[in-house]
Order: C-alpha cells, then structure tokens, then sequence
C-alpha cells in the first residue's frame, strides 16, 4: 500500500514484490517444512558463504575507490557481505559446539568441516573491515555459547572467556584501535561515518509524518539527496522513514514475537535454542549500523523471516507432540509419538524402535517387576485357569486335598475352582505376618466346610 503514496513508486514496487515472496516464503517453511529440512537450509546457506569468500579470491569488484581494501566477492558491497559472513560464522558455531547427541535425527557434518568453514567465515569477516558486522557475530557467538552451555558452567567459563577476551584486548590494544579507525579521521569515528548526522535528518523527516512514512525505500532515494548515503544506516531509523509508526510497529511485534517463541524454545531446552537466538542478536546489534533487516529485502530481512518460519515449524511441533508420548532427552524435550505404549525410550525423534528395545532391557521399577512377574505367573499357569469363561463353563477338576497359605511356590496349579497348589514342596515359604493370623484363621474354616485342610509352612 505504501507503493501508491512513496516517493519512488517504480522501486518501492519492486520491493513490495521481494517483500510479498519472502512473506510467502516464511508462511511456507512455517505450515510445510520439517525440522529436517530447516537445518538443510541453514546448511545450505553456510556452504554457499564458505563457497563465495573463496570465489572472491579470484573475482571481487570494490564497490567504489575507498573499498578496494575491504573484501568482498563479485559486486557485493562490503557490507552486505559482511552481514552474511555474521550470520554464516554463528551457524558454523552453533553446529560446531552442539553436543553430538543432539544431532542424532537433524542433518550434521564432522566437527572438522565446521571448524573449517568457521576459520573461513571469521578470516573473510575480518577483512571486510565491517565493524558493525563484526559487533553482531561476536555478540552472536556469545549468546550461542551461553544457550550450548550447561547451566551450572556457564558462570565459570563465562569468566575464563571474559579473562580471556581482556588479556587478548591488552596485549593486541594498538592493532584493534588501528583496525576499528580504519584510518578515519577523528570526527568521522565520533559521528559514525556520518550516521549521526544521517539519523538527525531521519527524525526530522519523521516528524513531518509520522503514521505512515513516506513509503517503501523512500530512505535511500531522501537520504542520498541529502548526505549521498543511501539508506538510513539503521533498521528502526529506516522502517520509521518506509512506513512510519505502523510499519515499526509490525516489525517490531514480528521481532518480538520469534524472540518469545526462542524463550519458549529454551525451557523446553529445544536443540535450536542456541542458534535461532544466535542468529536474531547478530540481526539485530547489525541493524544498529545497518539497515538490512529493516529494509524489507535483502539477505538479513530475509533470514528474519527465515527465522519466523523456522519458530513456526518449532511451534507445529510442539502442538503435536502434545498428544504423543513424552520423550525427554538431553538437550531436548519433545514429545512423539512411540510404541510400543508401554516404553519410555531415551533417543530423539527419528529413532524409536531402537529406543523401545533399549526401554524394554533397561531396568524398571519394584512395582513393574511385580507386575510383570504375575504376568509371567499367569502365562505359565494351567490353560483352565487361563481361560476367559464363566466357572460353570469350565471342565471339572478333583478338588486338591490341601492347600498352602502363606507361601509363593513354584509347583503345578490344581485345576479347582480356589486355584490351589499341589506340588508344595517344589517351592520355598514365606513366613506369615501376626496380623493377618486372623483372617487365615477364618480362611481355614471355611475351607474345613469344604473339606479342604490348610497348613502353614515354615521356612
């Protein structure tokens, strides 16, 4: 809608179009896609990064004659392709430190191929001199290592690292000073490259409307005519300029609502915690001095989405997995449906019978036991007592000349209707408690009247 009103009607078109497809994109993965095929994806895209950094060796055009020392491949800008090394270095971190265990049902490669493709990423990043990009991936990092982590160690290596990190800043202090300046000049660096400059214009234009904006991509065309940037330089400051309190307001609830669906992800200590959390603070502390996730296109809105859809499947899991079984495993609770019924197996989705065997050779309780030992009981008794028939229509037997209370023995069952025991010296006694001396005591006279006699066996 913002199209009919924008001051650039042909490209904000354009947008609406990228924007339309991604929505459906996000809408599809959310009803259709399995938890399978999203780590495909996010395997994919980690093995189309790594493949682009080393395309760049040999075929890279700097965007312009400052960037010919900042890496990129192809015409992508350097910092467009900063923000994908970011999103590409939390992936092959997130993969590289989950436990082995739970792997088992999602696709995964060796450590060492994501060890590989992390020292790619985090070389290439570096040498696009993004520091915005290299802000979130750092940031990223941190917050897939603390969702990895158990929680009892996360104080501990939390320290070990912030020591780390300290004496690393000490030693190298001249080095990343040099690095972060860029050679800028010292009012350059004060204002951001001009980025607080920019956001003054930002808010003044704003101001002037404020409800809907001035429609999509209006930001790069107004801010290049005024400082020759193009775009706001920071996702809030841009969605404001495209669309206004409305438009903030939807792409802020949409933010807000995959970070709720992440906090419900971690207390059901879902596999994906770690890295969907990774990935939406490595969007985000980037939007601070960059407005790709907030410009409705582009690699970062689309892995916004991308991570809206992915919560989604979580979600339709989770709705289903409510009316199965509870399976509970180390680094996740899921429920799934598993039979037999009876088992409780210990192994993720994709694995149950293996699981069920396992559940079935593994130790069960004192009252299981019990319960299966009279099963067993059952099963080995005579076929009249096994039978599922009324008493007059079961064969007549001899009554048995005595019978044995108070003793679990192993010997052949009477076919009478009292299911006594013949054999009573195959077995061994057990000793009668004093309070139920009484009800044995009438026990024995009914039977006298019955011209059955009980005894008492001792051990």
């Amino acid at each position: 809608m913002s199209v009919v009103y924008g001051l650039y009607p042909q490209l904000g078109a354009v947008r609406a179009v990228q924007l339309v497809i991604m929505v459906v994109f996000a809408a599809a993965l959310a009803n259709r896609a399995t938890r399978r095929q999203m780590h495909q994806l996010a395997h994919g895209y980690l093995a189309l990064i790594t493949m682009s950094v080393f395309l760049g060796l040999i075929w890279r055009v700097p965007f312009s004659i400052n960037q010919e020392h900042r890496f990129n491949w192809m015409y992508v800008h350097s910092v467009i392709a900063a923000a994908m090394l970011a999103l590409a270095v939390v992936i092959a971190t997130a993969f590289l430190i989950r436990p082995r265990a739970a792997s088992t049902g999602v696709p995964h490669m060796s450590r060492g191929v994501y060890g590989f493709c992390l020292v790619v990423c985090t070389v290439a990043l570096i040498a696009t001199e993004t520091r915005g990009s290299l802000a979130g991936a750092v940031v990223g990092i941190g917050v897939v290592i603390f969702f990895t982590v158990p929680r009892r160690e996360r104080l501990p290596i939390g320290v070990i690292g912030l020591v780390g990190i300290g004496t690393a800043i000490a030693v190298f202090i001249t080095p990343i000073l040099e690095y972060l300046s860029r050679g800028e000049s010292t009012e350059s660096i004060t204002t951001l490259s001009n980025r607080t400059l920019l956001w003054d214009i930002a808010f003044q234009l704003v101001g002037k409307r404020p409800l809907a904006g001035y429609g999509l991509t209006a930001s790069r065309g107004v801010f290049f005519e005024a400082i020759h940037l193009g775009g706001a330089h920071n996702a809030f400051v841009n969605v404001l300029v495209d669309g206004g309190i409305i438009a903030a307001g939807l792409w802020l609830g949409l933010i807000v609502t995959i970070g709720i669906a992440i906090r419900n992800a971690a207390r059901r200590r879902d596999i994906d915690t770690a890295l969907l959390a990774g990935l939406l603070v490595t969007l985000m502390v980037n939007g601070l001095t960059t407005e790709g996730v907030g410009s409705g296109s582009g690699v970062s809105a689309l892995w916004l989405f991308i991570l809206a859809g992915w919560v989604g499947v979580m979600q339709r899991e989770w709705a289903a997995h409510r009316r199965s079984p509870r399976v509970v495993h180390r680094n996740v609770v899921q429920r799934t449906p598993v039979r037999p019924r009876g088992t409780q197996p210990t192994a993720p989705t994709g694995h149950r019978r293996p699981a069920a065997l396992a559940a079935r050779r593994r130790a069960t309780s004192p009252r299981r036991r019990r319960r299966h030992d009279r099963a067993d009981t059952r099963r080995r008794a005579a076929p009249e007592l096994r039978a599922h028939r009324p008493p007059s229509a079961r064969p007549a037997s001899p009554p048995c000349p005595k019978r044995i209370i108070g003793a679990r023995l192993s010997g052949k069952y009477c076919g009478g209707p009292t299911g006594t025991l013949v054999d009573g010296a195959a077995g061994s006694a057990l000793a009668l408690p004093d309070r139920r001396a009484a009800r044995f005591e009438r026990d024995d006279a009914r039977l006298a009247g019955r011209g059955i006699e009980a005894i008492d066996v001792e051990r």
